[in-house]
């Protein structure tokens, strides 16, 4: 448990030194090159995207072409909004809530995401040591039926659906009987 004040110097702490430490890459940074990377990953990439394939269809059949370069930074800004308004609701204090908060984040960004590689989900997966999640471990063992995508010619939606659904089952069925972790 943080005093007044304790935590909110260990995050401005945590800044300054972090950017001290990566100074020296930025000096290095094309800024072109890496806002041109930025804006490939949110408007140009799709992969295992659970509800950005949902958006996408729904802008095809309004539009009739893919909407990624409106949906990809809209969600991008979806997300940092969720983020913050849940940090601020919660308002973490304690180790298990700041677990809490970056379990719900990555999360967000993960559901929300129009690229979501396996790899994506390691952060999730280390958290669950401090805060057990069947979800997640389920969702480590179902992402990797996203490759499935490379024996189809087109996307398997059945299998992403299967994904997500099997997925989201699994979290409804732990928000209903919460574990009991001693």
């Amino acid at each position: 448990l943080y005093q007044k004040g304790e935590l909110r110097r260990f995050i401005i702490s945590s800044i300054i030194i972090s950017s001290i430490m990566f100074l020296p890459l930025f000096w290095s940074l094309d800024l072109n090159n890496f806002l041109s990377s930025i804006d490939l990953y949110f408007q140009k990439f799709e992969f295992n995207a659970s509800i950005y394939y949902i958006t996408r269809e729904i802008g095809r059949w309004m539009t009739g072409y893919n909407q990624i370069a409106v949906i990809g930074p809209l969600f991008g800004i979806l997300t940092f909004l969720l983020i913050l308004w849940f940090t601020k609701k919660t308002r973490p204090v304690l180790v298990n809530e700041m677990t809490d908060v970056f379990i719900f984040s990555f999360t967000v960004y993960l559901l929300l995401g129009t690229t979501i590689h396996p790899w994506y989900l390691s952060m999730l997966i280390v958290l669950c040591v401090f805060r057990l999640h069947y979800w997640i471990i389920l969702w480590s063992f179902l992402v990797v039926f996203s490759y499935g995508v490379y024996a189809f010619e087109a996307i398997p939606y059945w299998l992403i659906t299967l994904e997500y659904g099997l997925l989201f089952f699994m979290w409804m069925l732990e928000k209903k009987y919460p574990l009991q972790v001693n």
